[in-house]
């Protein structure tokens, strides 16, 4: 299992305030540390380049990385069931 999730977000993007709520929510459950990473930091978004690059992303926020696993983008459902297939 993970112990970690990095999530690339900007803070000006309501779906990576949802999906950051939803993560903070369930990784006590899970054990797991979130990290955040905001894109309106230079180094951050290096990162964030680099990143959807080497995982073919669209190179949309949020970016999340769970494992070897990255998606972008959340919404309750799908994603949701997704991370916690994840974190498993």
């Amino acid at each position: 299992m993970p112990n970690c999730i990095d999530v690339f977000y900007d803070p000006s993007c309501p779906h990576c305030q949802d999906e950051l709520s939803f993560l903070y929510n369930i990784s006590q459950a899970y054990n797991v540390t979130i990290n955040e990473f905001n894109v309106e930091n230079p180094k951050a978004m290096g990162l964030f380049e680099n990143l959807s690059k080497a995982y073919n992303s669209s190179g949309s926020v949020p970016l999340t990385f769970i494992g070897n696993y990255a998606f972008v983008g959340f919404t309750y459902g799908n994603a949701t069931q997704y991370i916690n297939s994840k974190l498993l």
